[in-house]
């Protein structure tokens, strides 16, 4: 088949989530369909970056978008009454191109990812399939009970209006996707019909290595400018480790990961170690003695999880961020929603090291969620579609 693949972000390097899914699949889909990129960028690609993607393409288009045009476009889209996050990211010159480009191309299917992307799909008469990844306006809405007054109001009414935008695309769609079947269920569509295309892991990339030195007993790995990795950084330096510290138990954290604000940066101690981007973000994994994720916001899947369960590292996090894993807990991961309970499946970890957890939660990746079984599902989409 050939498909038309439209993204609001180039999708390299992999620092962001939905950089990393779409990257990989594309990369997947190219084994088995003609792929043709199309991209909005803030800052023009590298011939690096380009040459990655190109690899997997037949043909690729970036469009640039600017940093100012965003503010603009989010005046424009309020009297639009269209989701901040959508409108910073359209153009209606960019949109004029982008359509002629694929009547040109004349493609068997066009995916579009993100419900940002979705602003884009008018005015084409091909097959077209959106992938919701998560479900963003309950992402807003969870945003809005932590943040304080005036940026609690505006992501409530970010919340209201992408939670009404994600339902009023779904009819421009002939297949709807989505990361995980919690997302899929608070995102109350008008039918029940998306179909779950799970985060993969690159098992040939994310693997143990029993020859590099434990140098860190905790560590998290993240975004450090994205807000719920914030608050687990925080939770996890102002909350958990003085536990440690108050009954004489030295630990030392590792909080690993681009862009780490300010808020991550204060909490540099002799006890935590913020390294910010790590080329090879293995080592973040491969140097720690159990991955620690107290988030207790967002949605979706969080890859972290399965690369640090790939790397043969055991896992604590909370209830929330296991609903899209559904991994087994005490079996292939542990659970704790409070500090109380985070400290005391630490301190069992530490004492108890040899234990199966580990291996059972590499079994568990390694089954199911390769990046080409999960993309496989994908491709079905689109051959389902043909048919």
């Amino acid at each position: 088949m050939k498909i038309a693949v439209f993204a609001t972000r180039f999708p390299y390097p992999l620092e962001k989530g939905d950089k990393l899914r779409l990257y990989h699949q594309i990369a997947e889909l190219s084994k088995w369909h003609e792929i043709h990129l199309f991209a909005l960028c803030e800052t023009i690609p590298t011939q690096e970056e380009i040459s990655e993607l190109s690899q997997f393409t037949s043909s690729l288009k970036y469009y640039h978008l600017g940093k100012s045009w965003k503010y603009f476009n989010a005046i424009i889209g309020i009297f639009k009454f269209w989701p901040m996050q959508c409108s910073i990211f359209y153009s209606s010159s960019i949109h004029k191109s982008f359509r002629e480009d694929v009547k040109k191309l004349r493609p068997d299917v066009v995916y579009f990812q993100l419900v940002r992307s979705s602003l884009y799909s008018g005015g084409m008469s091909f097959p077209k399939v959106l992938d919701y990844m998560d479900a963003f306006g309950v992402s807003m809405e969870k945003r809005g009970k932590i943040e304080k007054f005036p940026s609690s109001v505006l992501y409530k009414i970010e919340s209201k209006l992408m939670k009404r935008y994600e339902k009023k695309v779904y009819k421009d769609f002939v297949a709807h996707t989505v990361i995980t079947q919690e997302d899929a269920r608070q995102l109350s569509l008008p039918k029940n019909d998306c179909v779950i295309v799970p985060n993969g892991i690159d098992l040939n990339y994310f693997m143990p290595n029993e020859t590099t030195s434990k140098e860190y007993d905790l560590c998290f790995v993240g975004n450090m400018s994205y807000l719920p990795n914030i608050e687990a950084a925080e939770y996890l330096a102002t909350e958990i480790l003085p536990l440690f510290l108050s009954k004489n138990i030295h630990v030392k954290l590792l909080i690993a990961g681009a862009a780490p604000h300010k808020r991550v940066l204060k909490l540099k101690s002799e006890n935590v170690v913020i390294s910010g981007w790590m080329d090879d973000i293995r080592e973040a994994y491969w140097k720690s003695k159990i991955f620690v994720a107290p988030i207790f916001q967002g949605t979706g899947l969080q890859n972290k999880i399965l690369e640090s369960m790939a790397c043969g590292i055991p896992v604590i996090t909370t209830e929330n961020v296991n609903k899209g894993i559904e991994a087994y807990p005490n079996t292939e991961i542990l659970i704790a929603n409070s500090a109380d309970i985070f400290f005391e499946k630490i301190v069992h970890l530490l004492e108890y090291p040899q234990n199966n957890l580990a291996q059972n939660a590499l079994n568990m990746v390694q089954t199911r969620f390769s990046w080409e079984k999960c993309t496989k599902i994908l491709s079905e989409v689109f051959e389902n579609i043909e048919k």
